[in-house]
């Protein structure tokens, strides 16, 4: 298996996009909107208010954040390339928008070179591997003995298709030669409670989404992406 792809593929980052900005001097005169392409509650949302709260403090004007999950991207790049190329309307998404949906769907309704000017890197995340605690496992080694004794009995549930959760879990199962079934939600905002009510039994996702449900037991987490072992460990 190719770890550094998959550590490439899984960190997850978040850049600020506009639709090719003609700003003024006196930039923002107004409200402006960040929309972001997934349901509420997952890191892009969370980067998303962060910076929006901290551009409303410096401008002195209201920063919407608006919500338009659905098709890694899809429902919300129409909002962006249709809106008048004045940075009133801003993107914060991950990179899957502009490099994997290029392979996952036959005609995109966007050109990510022509349609955005992106403005900067706003956050880096790795993902972590969590599970239920039904699962009685406590180590990645232990999960993995559990599912290969079980093909296609455990599921794992991901952000939408094509999204870099999914993609994420696939090469790990590429990887090591596990069979689990891909459940696909509309964001991290979906996909981590349905892994605390028992829908599924795994989901990779940043830290933001999992911390409160590390801390009151009520997830547990069994891996990260990253070569090194996370400092977020301490609340393992």
């Amino acid at each position: 298996m190719n770890w550094t792809a998959l550590r490439w593929l899984a960190a997850m980052a978040l850049g600020l996009a506009v639709a090719q900005p003609a700003w003024s001097q006196s930039y923002p005169t107004r409200p402006v909107k960040i929309v972001v392409p997934y349901s509420p509650g997952g890191l892009p949302d969370t980067v998303a208010r962060v910076v929006g709260q901290a551009l409303s403090d410096k401008w002195g004007q209201q920063v919407i954040v608006e919500n338009k999950p659905g098709g890694n991207g899809l429902v919300a790049a129409p909002l962006i390339t249709t809106a008048p190329p004045d940075g009133y309307t801003l993107l914060v998404t991950d990179g899957t928008m502009f490099s994997v949906n290029l392979y996952t769907y036959k005609q995109l309704p966007y050109d990510p070179q022509k349609d955005f000017t992106f403005i900067t890197m706003a956050a880096r995340a790795p993902l972590f591997l969590a599970v239920n605690p039904s699962l009685k496992v406590n180590t990645f080694e232990e999960f993995l003995t559990l599912v290969k004794a079980a093909p296609g009995r455990y599921s794992y549930g991901s952000s939408g298709i094509g999204s870099v959760h999914h993609l994420t879990t696939e090469m790990m199962k590429a990887g090591l030669g596990l069979d689990m079934v891909h459940v696909p939600y509309k964001g991290t905002g979906q996909s981590v409670p349905a892994l605390v009510s028992g829908d599924v039994a795994a989901v990779f996702s940043a830290m933001p989404s999992l911390a409160g449900f590390v801390k009151d037991g009520r997830l547990k987490l069994i891996a990260v992406n990253t070569e090194k072992r996370s400092a977020a460990s301490s609340i393992w």
